[in-house]
């Protein structure tokens, strides 16, 4: 999680309150488990958000460090959003994860060369 912390401290959203709060909240599945039981998921109670649940790889391969890296960020916004009521917008949420993910290949890409 140390690799997670340390890119959104780069990204300037880092929360030492969030990391606590989602580290025990996070499963981690085999890496080869299919991208379709990874995922960040709110729990309601009468349609406000009260807790979180992360589904993820182990990290060993690239991708499953973008998948972790996305679904952290999904549980980074539910978790500014606790005790509110939850509001899908799907669409929205898998498009600033994705442009979260970018954020890291652009820095690493640029590092690397």
């Amino acid at each position: 999680m140390e690799k997670i912390k340390d890119f959104f401290k780069k990204q300037k959203i880092y929360d030492e309150n969030f990391f606590e709060y989602i580290k025990i909240r996070v499963h981690i599945l085999p890496y080869d488990t299919s991208l379709e039981w990874f995922g960040c998921f709110p729990i309601l109670e009468d349609g406000i958000i009260k807790d979180i649940r992360v589904l993820v790889p182990e990290i060993v391969t690239e991708n499953n460090w973008l998948v972790n890296l996305h679904e952290f960020y999904h549980a980074y916004e539910l978790y500014n959003e606790l005790g509110c009521i939850y509001v899908e917008n799907r669409e929205q949420r898998e498009k600033n994860a994705v442009n979260f993910e970018k954020k890291y290949v652009k820095n690493n890409t640029r590092n690397n060369n």
